[in-house]
């Protein structure tokens, strides 16, 4: 039984470092780009114009002005993205990344849901 684990165990850590190490499709990609320079710069049509109508109607120009004005000054002098992961939930694709800001300090993950060819969700935590 214990030799049967451990080419269990490997295969496992394979299939999980491969699918890890896989770019985002090029759409989410752009998208998440988006929208993190939307919320960096404080540009909220740029933001909006990405999403569903939910998505427009849910993040209100204040909410979206309150978010971009705690994160702005963090992103403001730059920062690097790490792709992470694909996940399917609830029939949507979503995909998340590690935001590092280049000023030092906290990362973030920035999680983006797609429905269609739009943005259903985007949260930055």
């Amino acid at each position: 039984m214990k030799s049967l684990l451990l080419p269990i165990a490997v295969v496992a850590l394979m299939l999980s470092t491969a699918s890890a190490s896989e770019p985002p499709p090029a759409e989410a990609q752009r998208m998440f780009t988006t929208l993190l320079t939307a919320v960096a710069k404080g540009d909220y049509p740029a933001f909006q114009k990405e999403g569903t109508p939910a998505f427009q109607a849910g993040i209100t120009a204040q909410v979206f002005e309150t978010v971009s004005a705690q994160l702005a000054p963090l992103l403001s002098a730059g920062y690097e993205t790490t792709f992470l992961t694909e996940l399917k939930q609830k029939g949507l694709q979503v995909f998340l990344w590690k935001v590092t800001p280049k000023s030092g300090g906290d990362q973030f993950v920035a999680k983006l849901v797609i429905e269609g060819d739009r943005a259903a969700g985007f949260w930055i935590n």
